[in-house]
């Protein structure tokens, strides 16, 4: 908890805003672009631009004793796939020991409709009650 406050102090001297969707999430937009910084314990994550990330991790650096661990591969039990558009966390462990500890198939499932496929209202179809649409 005290590691949280402080770290929420820093945040707000920095004006970043706390994202209502997600408490460990803080962002802010500046003149190089957003920035957005995800935060666990003590880890935080900086995605931005690089000129924007670079002076975040400066400002961080000034305030706190911390580890630079350059382009990131793995956060908190996440691997990190960047392309150069793209950010994409997976956990490939974490699923693995699902499937061995559930012996879950490996067979993937098709989807059931083509894709590209419009879904369309039937016509001729009996209209649900209101007691039928909420009962699950």
């Amino acid at each position: 908890m005290a590691c949280w406050r402080v770290l929420v102090k820093c945040m707000m001297e920095l004006d970043m805003t706390r994202s209502t969707a997600d408490p460990c999430l803080y962002f802010k937009w500046t003149e190089k672009g957003l920035v957005m910084i995800v935060s666990w314990i003590d880890d935080m994550l900086i995605i931005s631009k690089e000129t924007a990330a670079l002076q975040t991790k400066k400002e961080f650096m000034t305030r706190f004793d911390c580890d630079d661990c350059g382009e990131i591969k793995e956060y908190v039990g996440c691997k990190v796939e960047w392309n150069g558009s793209e950010l994409k966390f997976t956990q490939p462990v974490l699923l693995q020991s699902f499937v061995n500890e559930f012996q879950l198939p490996t067979k993937a499932f098709g989807m059931p409709a083509a894709g590209g496929t419009m879904l369309k209202k039937p016509v001729d179809v009996n209209v649900l009650t209101g007691v039928e649409l909420t009962k699950y």
